[in-house]
């Protein structure tokens, strides 16, 4: 009896685990840079190694402003 126990609770665990792993929220993939003609472009966030290095794309090289981000 106390073996089923401490299986069940190790299965419950597991199965809680999972679920965490699985309803994590995910980092943002795109940030949205609306530029001065009101055009808007997706910048991808892993290509400039980060949200602080696409925001500065966005302002610098595009001379725009971030609008959003996009998952």
């Amino acid at each position: 009896m106390p073996q089923r126990l401490i299986r069940s609770a190790l299965l419950a665990v597991a199965l809680a685990m999972a679920f965490h792993v699985s309803l994590a929220a995910k980092k943002p993939a795109a940030l949205i840079c609306q530029l001065e003609d009101g055009t808007e472009i997706r910048i991808v966030i892993e290509n400039f190694g980060g949200m602080h290095e696409a925001r500065r794309q966005c302002l610098d090289f595009w001379n725009g402003h971030v609008s959003g981000v996009e998952r």
